[in-house]
């Protein structure tokens, strides 16, 4: 018996959460400052929700978790602490930093946010099972010309005023800004923490 049918408009899974690993141009959705895992156990770190912006992954998500650097992690914590502080740095919550500082900020400010990040595929530690996580520490201001390339949501962009935009030049370590205008880094985080939230009902 024939069965009338509507193709969709178009054939992935359907499924909202990202499965392909890359570099992307990601919105900040949400924070979880006390997360906990499917059995309860409270994580000692936070989460964050990303979705992409642009290209073919558009409006997957993802969440990646920040753990909280631990005297028994290799180096005692550095990678946990690179994750954390380029995320703060990226999503321009906190403004500059120097390295070994200790500061406070407020992680639900970094909702809305745009930053470029590179997701890479991980094996569950209980299982087979493959999930996306965040690559190392690699996590990007979007005006970073250090980020790799990746499509980007210019309608996105477009929102962040002019004036609210990081010089390129501001991303030059302190020995190389120094040469170049004589005040070390100064510049280069006097209009990162004001980048307004994106509405992503918008784009």
């Amino acid at each position: 018996m024939p069965y009338e049918m509507e193709m969709p408009s178009d054939f992935d899974t359907g499924g909202t959460f990202l499965q392909e690993a890359g570099t992307y141009h990601l919105a900040v959705t949400a924070v979880d400052e006390t997360p906990a895992a499917k059995d309860g156990t409270a994580i000692d770190g936070f989460k964050v929700d990303l979705e992409v912006l642009a290209g073919g992954q558009q409006k997957k998500q993802a969440e990646v978790t920040f753990w909280n650097p631990k005297a028994t992690d290799k180096n005692n914590g550095e990678m946990a602490k690179k994750k954390q502080g380029r995320f703060v740095l990226a999503t321009g919550i906190l403004p500059t930093a120097k390295p070994g500082e200790k500061v406070t900020v407020d992680l639900k400010q970094a909702v809305g946010k745009q930053l470029v990040a590179t997701l890479s595929k991980r094996k569950s530690q209980n299982s087979d099972k493959e999930f996306i996580d965040l690559n190392f520490a690699d996590i990007w201001h979007v005006d970073d010309p250090s980020a790799p390339q990746c499509e980007r949501s210019q309608a996105a962009l477009g929102l962040i005023p002019k004036a609210l935009r990081r010089d390129p030049k501001s991303f030059a370590k302190p020995d190389a800004t120094s040469k170049s205008n004589g005040n070390g880094s100064s510049t280069s985080g006097s209009t990162q923490q004001k980048q307004p939230a994106v509405d992503l009902d918008n784009l």
